[in-house]
Formats: structure tokens, C-alpha cells, sequence
């Protein structure tokens, strides 16, 4: 048994019942719930042709008349 912190829900989660790894580096870890929650999303998004990248994030606040620098943080944030 594996104890983590969830880099998504901030629960601690037990390792065995499944997780992977997450971030930009790799190094954080989500647990299985949150691998499932982040699927299912997925799947509404594409099925809603809703781009969720970095650029389809930005570019939607940009055209909602959010300011350039908070569209990127957003973005950067949403898009993980």
C-alpha cells in the first residue's frame, strides 16, 4: 500500500486501486477517480465539438473578450 496526494482532488489515495501519472514533468499523480472523471469529460467535450487544448481554451476566452494574460493562465491551467 502507496499513500499519494492526488494532484487533481488533493485526497490522499492508496496507490493500488489505481493511478497514473500526471502534470507536464509527469512527476504528480491522479487517482483512479479522477483518471475517470477526466475521461468522461473528454468524452462530453468531443462529442460537443468543444475543443479543450491549450489553444482552443485560449482562443475561446480571447473571443469572450478576456485579457491576453489571464486567457493564458487559464488556459494553461484548464488544459492539463
Amino acid at each position: 500500500m502507496s499513500i499519494f496526494l492526488c494532484a487533481r482532488c488533493d485526497n490522499h489515495r492508496d496507490s493500488d486501486d489505481g493511478c497514473a501519472e500526471h502534470g507536464s514533468k509527469g512527476t504528480e499523480l491522479i487517482c483512479i477517480d479522477c483518471m475517470n472523471d477526466m475521461e468522461s469529460a473528454e468524452h462530453e467535450y468531443a462529442m460537443h465539438g468543444i475543443d479543450m487544448s491549450y489553444e482552443g481554451i485560449k482562443s475561446k476566452l480571447l473571443e469572450m473578450g478576456c485579457p491576453d494574460d489571464i486567457a493564458e493562465e487559464l488556459a494553461r491551467e484548464k488544459s492539463r
